[in-house]
């Protein structure tokens, strides 16, 4: 966006010099001193191109620079330049400043547009000459202030998609902790049974069994924060990466999928198998969703201390722009969670989206 400022800002003060120095383009154009008034357009092009970066300072220099040309010009001016200019200067102080600086930077443009307007105020002109501007002015600043309101919204939204999701994947990491957590004191448990009473080892074991048992009680209610009003436990196990062929083939709507397992399969870790299982789970919905496509290929790879995954797709996909929506979201968050990395790229017709998590160098 800088560059487009900067860009406004040469066009409209080179116009303005052309104005001043060659002939008018817009009605009179900008008569008076041209040494001075071209050193007037220039500091006011200025404040163009540095407006994205600092609005506040470059509306409040718009609005004296425009009044001292209206001051050093003649009084039958016409500049057209300067009023795009104070559209564009009102339309970003809106859009980047917050409330109170956004009417600050809005009020001084309107001083120093009414300033210049009441200094170059000609015989027979007529009350429209001024009110159009000013309207104009204002509608800028108007459409600066929805715009950043709509930005606003969006980020509220993408930030709640975000909070949702870590939540959603505690609740399931709960889950696997909790399994890993009780596995651990029956097998305690186990141990404590076949060792004497009064032993050290007896004691230790029973101690673990302690820890587990509390350890678990903690775990149940951190998950009675996370979930719902209307949620209840699980009542199925948490899938893994052997229940994928069940999702590529259950579906009963297109796209047809095709699952490829490459590398020598091992047992990972139940988060990180869950975490992949729900990878390829959303990137699927969001192809059914989304791609229109009659043909998705889901790619496994087992490699040496990572696990390599790749959802594609035949569909329409490279003719909208890639969003992370909410189902991407869960993707990245989960890659994340494991220190992976992440990549969405066109795949000629379709949309490709791979997948890298660590294993940990689990064989």
């Amino acid at each position: 966006m800088r560059g487009l400022h900067l860009l406004v800002g040469i066009v409209l003060g080179g116009l303005a010099l052309v104005e001043i120095w060659v002939q008018p383009i817009f009605q009179t154009g900008l008569p008076g001193p041209r040494p001075w008034l071209s050193a007037l357009v220039v500091l006011l092009a200025g404040a163009i191109a540095v407006s994205d970066r600092w609005p506040l300072a470059a509306a409040g220099a718009f609005s004296v620079l425009i009044v001292a040309i209206g001051w050093v010009g003649d009084i039958d001016q016409a500049g057209l330049e300067l009023a795009l200019g104070a559209l564009v200067v009102a339309y970003t102080v809106a859009q980047r400043e917050s409330g109170r600086r956004a009417w600050l930077g809005g009020g001084a443009l309107l001083v120093g547009f009414l300033g210049w307007s009441l200094l170059t105020h000609a015989a027979g002109d007529q009350p429209d000459d001024v009110a159009v501007p000013l309207l104009l002015l204002g509608a800028a600043w108007y459409v600066g202030r929805e715009v950043r309101h709509h930005q606003q919204r969006s980020a509220s939204l993408a930030a709640a998609s975000v909070a949702e999701e870590r939540t959603r994947i505690a609740r399931e990491l709960h889950d696997v902790v909790a399994h890993g957590v009780s596995v651990m004191g029956l097998q305690a448990s186990s141990a404590r049974a076949s060792l004497p009473p009064d032993s050290v080892e007896s004691s230790n074991m029973q101690a673990i069994e302690s820890v587990g048992r509390a350890t678990l009680e903690d775990l149940h209610r951190m998950l009675g924060m996370l979930r719902t009003g209307t949620e209840g436990p699980p009542t199925e196990p948490l899938p893994r990466l052997s229940r994928l062929v069940d999702l590529c083939t259950s579906a009963s709507t297109p796209p047809v999928v095709s699952l490829s397992v490459r590398g020598q399969r091992r047992e990972l870790s139940p988060s990180l198998e869950l975490s992949a299982y729900r990878i390829v789970q959303e990137g699927l919905t969001n192809v059914r969703r989304h791609a229109n496509a009659d043909h998705a290929w889901v790619r496994i790879e087992y490699l040496s201390g990572t696990l390599d995954i790749e959802v594609r797709d035949d569909g329409g996909g490279s003719a909208a722009p890639i969003r992370f929506g909410h189902g991407l979201v869960g993707i990245r968050e989960r890659v994340a969670l494991h220190g992976g990395a992440l990549a969405v790229e066109t795949n000629g017709p379709g949309l490709r989206l791979h997948v890298v998590l660590p294993t940990g160098g689990e064989s």
